[in-house]
């Protein structure tokens, strides 16, 4: 489903913008050629203008493309300013021959001139533009082709003159696609399907049309004597335009590809179990990096009344690595107790993860090691502790523990997992 927004990519993430450059070259002027007819027209001396052009252009736009998030997946292109170029490599051929019809002579046609002109143009725009046309011309100085005398039995006449060529090409964006949605309005962004991927594709296609005119500026002045009456002069100006056909052009399909953060972690719930009033019990939870850009984020507790705690309160996985945290259980009543753990982060298709947390205080009343005919954890750090500090003092703990454990872990997929307590468990199920 396509998704326009008519405000510049700002968004929360962004993927690392990867580079797209798009360039194409297209034959504008196929052999293609004109004739100009007898100028003046009706004159017994006059100007016929062959006109042959051949040649195309070429652009090449260069920017950047930017995927960012969340919201769905927004793509956009950013265009390098001035980083637009449109060439023209073009070549006008003028063929002059002497049209006449004279008494005595009679008619006839006599080439004595052909021109040559090389035109190349260049300019420069900002990519993408959508719907501004930019050009590329050249007025070359006016090329003085001819002044020829020409003898008959019957008198003389002296044809002069000069052609001016310009050639004008045009050239705009009319649209842009990412994934086969179509953009065709100025500053729009494409919102694409999210993904589970460590690499994400985006497939951009970009078309544009250009324009061309050939025109070639003609003047002179035909005159003489025939049989010893003074033949004109005869002053013409012609312009002379052949226009090509608009082209429609497809650039080539440019597949960029971008890389996502995919975060997961190794426990779905924690359950504790029974945990004795003024002890702690830990668990650590890996946080694993699948994607091939760094995930990172916040983690957070939802409810406990203070019996859990984590550590840190922050995350960073690079990318195929992982990063570690602890969460504690230190009962502060004789009560079951429930949290969640919340983990935020940049991961497009999993931006929160949600850990339920459970564990129950008890007191052992006779010293006999067991809750109710139970036997307590003795896996966690067994801290004794007092008063309102018990949780904090048991986070300080697991944090010191911690700070070892992550300094061998970060970026080390592949290594055996850290032994699990007995009271922790995926599934709930009992130690």
């Amino acid at each position: 489903m396509l998704l326009l927004a008519a405000l510049p990519l700002a968004l929360a993430f962004d993927s690392e913008p990867q580079p797209a450059v798009f360039q194409t070259q297209v034959e504008l002027f196929n052999n293609l050629a004109r004739s100009s007819g007898p100028i003046p027209s009706g004159s017994p001396a006059a100007i016929d203008v062959g006109l042959t052009v051949n040649g195309g252009g070429a652009v090449r736009m260069a920017g950047e493309g930017v995927l960012s998030w969340p919201d769905g997946m927004t793509f956009g292109l950013v265009p390098t300013p001035e980083q637009g170029t449109f060439d023209v490599d073009v070549d006008v051929a003028a063929v002059v021959n002497l049209v006449y019809d004279l008494p005595i002579v009679g008619a006839g046609t006599f080439p004595f001139e052909v021109v040559e002109f090389p035109v190349n143009a260049s300019t420069r725009f900002d990519p993408w533009a959508l719907g501004q046309r930019v050009q590329a011309s050249q007025a070359l100085a006016p090329y003085d082709v001819f002044s020829l005398p020409l003898a008959f039995a019957i008198g003389e006449v002296v044809v002069s003159g000069s052609v001016t060529p310009v050639v004008t090409t045009g050239y705009v964006t009319t649209r842009w696609s990412a994934d086969g949605n179509n953009v065709t309005q100025p500053n729009r962004t494409v919102t694409l399907a999210p993904d589970r991927l460590a690499q994400y594709p985006v497939n951009v296609a970009v078309a544009g049309r250009f324009d061309s005119t050939a025109t070639l500026n003609l003047t002179g002045t035909i005159e003489g004597s025939v049989f010893g009456f003074d033949v004109g002069p005869f002053n013409y100006t012609y312009p002379f335009e052949l226009s090509s056909e608009t082209v429609d052009a497809e650039f080539p399909v440019r597949r960029l590809v971008f890389p996502l953060p995919m975060l997961a972690a190794d426990l779905t719930a924690v359950e504790f179990g029974d945990v004795e009033v003024g002890r702690v019990d830990s668990v650590e939870i890996n946080l694993d990096n699948d994607g091939a850009m760094p995930a990172s984020g916040t983690i957070t507790l939802e409810g406990g009344d203070g019996a859990f705690a984590v550590t840190p309160g922050t995350f960073e996985a690079p990318a195929g690595g992982s990063d570690v945290l602890v969460v504690t259980f230190a009962p502060l009543e004789d009560v079951p107790s429930e949290a969640r753990l919340v983990i935020t982060s940049n991961d497009p298709t999993a931006p929160t993860l949600t850990i339920p947390l459970t564990g129950n205080g008890g007191v052992d009343a006779d010293g006999d090691g067991t809750i109710d005919g139970k036997v307590t954890s003795s896996d966690g750090c067994g801290c004794a502790t007092g008063g309102s500090d018990r949780a904090a003092l048991g986070a300080l703990a697991m944090g010191a523990a911690l700070l070892l454990r992550r300094s061998s872990r970060m970026g080390r997929r592949g290594a055996p997992p850290p032994q699990r307590l007995p009271r922790a468990r995926k599934d709930g199920a009992p130690a």
